[in-house]
């Protein structure tokens, strides 16, 4: 079993890619910087977002997030309605310090967070309930929010994230799973040779909920590449992961 700390030295030691995505454009990260995003997004959500026991964001009074039975604890909720890289570079953080994860921000409620790459109506609804509202833009390569003024309440992502520790100094909550494996819901961990005798990258073109699939092959030596499924179709999906020399995982398998 391998702690999230471990994950992140691990993906440091890691120079090359680990993972390629083609969306808008074709954009490389290396394991330093992964394991960068991973430190400094855990930072962010176990100290400034984290659950007040007795106030939310705005001064809204909610119960403490965990109850004296550790059987029946409300555990904090995390949306994302953003892009693919950025999905998983917070989901795994969030996983590992004891969130859950969500896709409708309508059910967010005291000290969830929602992070979105479009400030609408929802994002609205879900900072009047209380919720935590970072909105982080689709490109790559910016350092802060590009679109339009942001609204009373909702905070810059970018900046947010940009402001903490580039190495994890929060502990994480005893609550939390003890391992990644278990965070991510991970039941059969691939041995640690698989990458030696198999295609040592891996192409994802289905990316809802790939934070398991990601951390099982980076466990193994093995990168990615991420295919946008909303801007290329299967054969064309098919013939990238052919150019990057990765095998395209269908379904969990390859």
């Amino acid at each position: 079993m391998t702690t999230f700390p471990q994950l992140i030295s691990l993906l440091a030691t890691r120079p090359s890619p680990q993972m390629t995505i083609y969306s808008q454009e074709r954009v490389e990260f290396n394991g330093p910087v992964i394991a960068r995003w991973f430190a400094k997004v855990a930072n962010l959500l176990g100290s400034d977002l984290a659950p007040n026991l007795f106030d939310g964001p705005f001064g809204f009074e909610t119960p403490s997030t965990v109850s004296s039975d550790s059987n029946n604890e409300t555990r904090q909720t995390l949306c994302l309605a953003v892009g693919p890289w950025q999905k998983l570079t917070w989901s795994v953080p969030a996983l590992a310090m004891g969130l859950k994860l969500c896709s409708d921000s309508a059910t967010l409620g005291v000290s969830d967070i929602l992070v979105t790459d479009s400030v609408d109506e929802a994002s609205r609804d879900a900072l009047k309930r209380g919720a935590w509202v970072l909105a982080q833009p689709s490109t790559y390569l910016t350092f802060s929010w590009n679109g339009e003024p942001l609204p009373d309440g909702v905070l810059d992502a970018l900046m947010e994230v940009g402001a903490q520790s580039d190495a994890l100094e929060v502990p994480i909550p005893q609550r939390a799973p003890t391992s990644v494996e278990e965070a991510c819901g991970i039941t059969h961990p691939l041995p640690p040779d698989t990458a030696s005798s198999e295609s040592q990258r891996i192409a994802l073109y289905q990316l809802d909920h790939c934070a398991p699939i990601a951390v099982t092959h980076w466990l193994t030596g093995r990168s990615l590449v991420l295919i946008d499924p909303k801007l290329y179709s299967e054969q064309e999906a098919q013939r990238i992961a052919q150019s990057e020399g990765a095998s395209l995982l269908h379904d969990g398998a390859h």
